[in-house]
């Protein structure tokens, strides 16, 4: 649900927001849980979902390697 509350309220704020590539991350990775949120979105949306957290580090290598990737795919379009 908050997913989709947070898409709708960029695309109320801007529609043009929807076209953006877009990189979606689970935080607070080291709680009970987390990866069954991580994996109920990755199924939702039919695509990977990352899973990070500030506290352990885990994933951010993964996590700024997508923010790169995506920056460098959309400099070559």
């Amino acid at each position: 649900a908050n997913y989709h509350a947070i898409r709708e309220e960029l695309l109320q704020y801007n529609s043009k927001m929807g076209e953006r590539p877009e990189i979606v991350a689970v935080t607070k990775a080291e709680l009970p849980g987390a990866e069954e949120v991580r994996d109920r979105i990755q199924a939702e949306l039919g695509r990977p979902v990352l899973l990070i957290s500030a506290v352990t580090g885990q994933g951010l290598n993964q996590l700024t390697g997508a923010i790169a990737r995506t920056i460098f795919s959309q400099e070559d379009a």
